[in-house]
Order: C-alpha cells, then structure tokens, then sequence
C-alpha cells in the first residue's frame, strides 16, 4: 500500500504537469515563439519601436499560436513536418484576421485619445478604401511572414518529436517503454 501511495504522490509533483513532456507546456511554448515572431515581422514591417501598435499584434500572434499549436499538432498527437508547415501557415494567417478584426481595433480604440465607438469601427471595414488598405496589408504581410511562420512551425515540431510527451514514453503504470 505504501508503495502506491509513494508513485501517486511521485506523479502530482509540479515538474510532472508542468515540465517539458507535457502538451501544456508545448502550447505555450508554441504560443511563445509565434508572439516572438510575430513582434519582430511587425517590427520590421511597421518599423517603429512603439509598444502601442506592437501589443494587438503580440496578443493575436499568442492566441492563435496557441490555439493552432493544440488543434494541429497537440490534440491529435502526431508532430509530423506536415502538421508543422500547416500550423506555421495556418497561425500566421489567423494572426492577421484575429489583429485586423479582433484586438487591433479594440486595443487601438482603447489606447487611443478619442476613443471611437466600435459599431463605427465596424463601419470602417465596410469602406472600399479601408478593406483594399486592410487586403493590402493582409497580401503583403502573408508573403513575408508565412515563410517565416512555416520554418518556425517546422522547427519546432522537430524540437518537439525530439522530446516525447510522458503519455508517450510511459506506459500506464509509469514504466518506460523503451
């Protein structure tokens, strides 16, 4: 009985949910390199130093790096190359519609001096001006940061196959199995 007890207490430590061979720790590191990424391509893209334009972009980059990170790579538990080109492409493009229809005009309506209502926000969209500038910036920024997106997402599925996850390399009862 002792001996059971000590294994389950063995596996509630903090390193065992939080360590590297754990899907939690893959999503938020995922969620990590797209925000680094994405901060530095709006760095070069925007070209100013000025955090208020970089904060929408470093929280939409976050979100959908974690959430493609766990639909492609994590829930189905297969980190394959493809799997790792798909969610470099897919992140990136759901980083730009989550900025430029989600947080963008939230966070710049809110840091702004006069702040405008966001049912008026949604009627800039609707303009043929802003929809080609926000079609323009869509094209332009695809084709600089998908490559970019894709040769993350493949090196970090590579890291990530390299570091099998502790439903994956134990057994039930705890044992190694290989």
């Amino acid at each position: 009985m002792e001996g059971v007890f000590r294994r389950r207490m063995a596996g509630s430590s903090i390193r065992s949910t939080w360590g590297y061979h754990t899907a939690r720790f893959w999503v938020l590191l995922a969620a990590f390199t797209d925000c680094v990424l994405g901060t530095l391509l709006a760095l070069v893209i925007i070209e100013s130093l000025d955090w208020e334009p970089l904060l929408p972009v470093a929280l939409a980059a976050w979100i959908s790096g974690a959430l493609c990170w766990w639909l492609v790579v994590e829930r189905p538990a297969k980190p394959t190359i493809l799997r790792g080109t798909l969610f470099g492409v897919v992140s990136v493009l759901l980083t730009f519609v989550v900025w430029l229809f989600g947080i963008g005009p939230i966070i710049y309506n809110a840091l702004s001096e006069s702040p405008v209502s966001l049912s008026r926000l949604a009627l800039a969209y609707t303009d043929p001006t802003a929809l080609w500038f926000v079609l323009a910036i869509f094209a332009f920024g695809s084709v600089v940061a998908v490559p970019v997106g894709t040769v993350g997402g493949i090196v970090l599925v590579l890291f990530r196959r390299r570091v099998p996850l502790r439903s994956e390399s134990t057994s039930g009862d705890g044992r190694e199995t290989r």
